[in-house]
């Protein structure tokens, strides 16, 4: 059974406070080693937002621009909201990878990586994370996202590229994973 828009909401304003927190505390780790001896860290960064969208009442940790980008759709539906809540995810999943590929460049003493398919598909040696593609509700399927954001997105996760198919490109093999509220 597909997650309901409330459980879609819940999850990802779960995993986007997590994320954000680790995000934050890597950034202020390679900033002190850059001369800032007081980044801003996650209390400073982080604050509670509330939303109230169709009667109910949704409450994060955020930053401020991303509780910004929320704002408007707490007029509109459910679906609404969590969909822009996974285009906050999907942001953070890609600038998170990226940054990830850079300092495995770096370890890597910034020889080029073996091709690939599909260049932003491919393994880590040095920082291993598993990515895939990710089939959410409404959206489009995503292929180079992490695991650990389409679980934070309640979708449905598989290795590699997106196979195309009759369906629209989702993932239709059994090695398909459902996020976390699925039970697996």
């Amino acid at each position: 059974m597909a997650p309901s828009p409330d459980q879609k909401i819940r999850s990802s304003l779960a995993f986007l406070r997590k994320a954000d927190r680790r995000v934050i505390k890597s950034s202020r780790q390679l900033q002190k080693l850059y001369g800032d001896n007081d980044p801003p860290g996650v209390f400073e960064l982080l604050k509670r937002h509330t939303f109230h969208v169709e009667g109910n009442r949704y409450a994060g940790r955020m930053t401020q621009p991303q509780a910004d980008f929320l704002a408007p759709y707490e007029s509109q539906t459910l679906d609404d909201f969590a969909n822009a809540l996974a285009t906050i995810l999907i942001c953070l999943d890609r600038a998170a990878l990226a940054a990830l590929n850079g300092l495995e460049n770096a370890l890597n003493a910034c020889q080029p990586a073996a091709p690939t398919a599909k260049s932003e598909i491919r393994p880590y040696k040095f920082i291993p994370v598993p990515i895939g593609c990710c089939t959410y509700d409404t959206q489009p399927p995503r292929e180079g996202m992490s695991r650990a954001t389409c679980d934070g997105l309640v979708g449905d996760w598989t290795e590699g590229p997106c196979p195309p198919d009759a369906t629209g490109g989702k993932p239709t093999s059994k090695s398909s994973r459902k996020g976390k509220n699925s039970g697996s």
